[in-house]
């Protein structure tokens, strides 16, 4: 966690360090993202960021806290499924609105989807390994909600299904570059946003989505 010396920076000061940083990571795996680039954008002594954070991984998930909690806010209707919807509804809505925060935040949503694709390191471990088994297990319990409350027809495989959906919404990202033909390191490396028709996005999700619940409810 960040030390106190990085809360009391001012705002500005703390918030282009955190902007920096959040692209140096986001164009890079945590292994070759590197600490002297961000100094120099910053244009701040080497041993500053010593004085805001213990080390490279520190920085690192604070950045993965920050860059999350700012995507669960924005997404937050549909964050978690309240029972309000049947369950591949509530599936089908959280994934564009996670695609359309990605879309309009490509910092934080490459960031993110790089911790999805992180090798095994020893100084931060098996960090994609470990993401996924936290959403297969969470999209585990929502199924199993949804299935004693009645709103899935037949008793679904329950890993396998939570499998599909978690390779599902790490997969649309990619989709959606290849569709409307964009990149995503390059809003990044360009300091762009893209703004795509959100029905053209719903359009998409909902086929796949679709073709999921065809296979298994």
């Amino acid at each position: 966690m960040p030390k106190e010396t990085f809360f009391n920076l001012p705002t500005k000061k703390r918030e282009l360090f955190v902007e920096t940083a959040l692209k140096e990571f986001a164009l890079h795996s945590y292994e070759t993202a590197s600490i002297s680039n961000v100094i120099r954008e910053m244009g701040i002594a080497k041993g500053s960021l010593y004085q805001y954070f213990g080390n490279k991984k520190e920085l690192y998930f604070y950045l993965i806290e920050h860059a999350t909690e700012k995507k669960l806010k924005a997404t937050q209707e549909y964050g978690s499924s309240n029972g309000s919807l049947d369950f591949f509804t509530w599936f089908r809505k959280s994934q564009v609105e996670s695609l359309l925060f990605d879309l309009a935040n490509p910092v934080e949503g490459l960031l993110l989807q790089n911790v999805s694709r992180e090798v095994h390191n020893a100084d931060i471990g098996n960090l994609a390994l470990a993401s996924k088994q936290e959403a297969i297990s969470s999209y585990k319990n929502i199924l199993k909600q949804h299935y004693n409350a009645g709103s899935l027809g037949t008793k679904p495989n329950y890993i396998a299904l939570s499998f599909v959906l978690v390779q599902t919404g790490l997969g649309l990202l990619d989709l959606m570059e290849m569709q409307f033909d964009f990149s995503m390191r390059t809003l990044v490396k360009e300091n762009k946003k893209l703004e795509l028709d959100p029905n053209e996005v719903k359009k998409i999700v909902k086929k796949i989505v679709k073709n999921i619940q065809l296979n298994f409810a």
